[in-house]
């Protein structure tokens, strides 16, 4: 194989494989930010008597996947 063949190859798998991981990590921030995000949110909807309160649950879920997905369009816009 001539060798700009074998440059460009070479080039295009790495660049194919940097957006592969970049995907997987994305993927895992999202899963890890939102299940963790969600357990802090679930023990925190309880109140004094140990109560689960869903509308603070689900005002606090809200505002934590606002947050998360604000953070992610600002992260993933492509850079040029």
């Amino acid at each position: 194989m001539p060798e700009s063949t074998a440059r460009s190859t070479k080039g295009q798998r790495s660049k194919y494989n940097s957006i592969v991981w970049d995907t997987k990590r994305q993927i895992i921030w999202l899963v890890g930010g939102i299940s963790f995000g969600t357990f802090i949110v679930y023990m925190d909807a309880h109140d004094e008597t140990g109560r689960f309160d869903r509308s603070v649950f689900a005002f606090w879920e809200i505002v934590l996947l606002a947050i998360i997905l604000t953070l992610f369009y600002l992260y993933s816009r492509k850079k040029t």
